[in-house]
């Protein structure tokens, strides 16, 4: 049986792939001055950042089933963080679903129709920007990993603030088809170190979480 890549290692592969774009891309230099760029260099560019942003939207949602799924399997119902049995309890219309051990999965399936959506067209996570990353982890964990994070030089004021870049230069790419003209190849590949370091620090926090280190369990 294949053991199920985690939250953090699905991030880390995608952003491998980057790291391998931009080794081995035919434009994996950027242009000098007076020159052109070379083959392949604005899709590059593009390809790189989107790929940056996937890394950390994948990891958000996925770093949330992660840890529903832990807390279900570790914790008795009367344990689970109060804002998670109240959000099951306005969302789940048949109490049946919840006999015996099979509250575990309905618990479980109702997080994910909220992070991808259900078959009514309801839920869905759309945008792993600030707001909507707080709004979702609130709501199901009641703790936000974001308003927590810095590292070395990097304020949690400056994580937030690039987190919102990343999302508004990755909206024009995908949006508009364009590639934002201040963004070079060594921006994108500062995004991937910020995603890396991100995610990774966000991961720490989740962690807490899970051991009772940190705010939002059972009251």
């Amino acid at each position: 049986m294949t053991t199920p890549v985690s939250a953090l290692e699905a991030a880390t592969n995608l952003l491998a792939d980057v790291d391998s774009l931009l080794n081995h891309h035919p434009a994996q230099k950027d242009p000098k001055p007076g020159k052109p760029a070379g083959p392949g260099y604005a899709p590059l560019l593009r390809a790189g950042t989107s790929l940056c942003y996937t890394a950390w939207e994948v990891y958000v949602e996925e770093a949330l089933l992660e840890t529903v799924s832990w807390l279900i399997e570790n914790r008795s119902p009367s344990e689970l963080p109060d804002a998670l049995r109240s959000w099951v309890s306005d969302q789940s219309g048949d109490p049946w679903a919840f006999v015996g051990d099979s509250w575990r999965t309905a618990v479980l399936e109702l997080v994910r129709s909220r992070v991808e959506g259900d078959e009514k067209g309801r839920f869905g996570f759309n945008t792993a920007s600030v707001p909507g990353i707080e709004g979702l982890y609130l709501q199901v964990l009641g703790y936000s990993p974001l308003r927590t994070i810095s590292w070395q030089k990097k304020a949690n004021t400056a994580v937030r603030k690039d987190i919102s870049q990343l999302v508004t230069t990755r909206g024009e790419i995908v949006h508009r088809g364009t590639t934002p003209g201040s963004l070079t190849l060594g921006g994108v590949r500062g995004w991937a170190d910020f995603v890396r370091r991100l995610t990774e620090k966000f991961d720490e926090r989740m962690v807490e979480f899970r051991t009772g280190s940190a705010s939002g369990g059972s009251k």
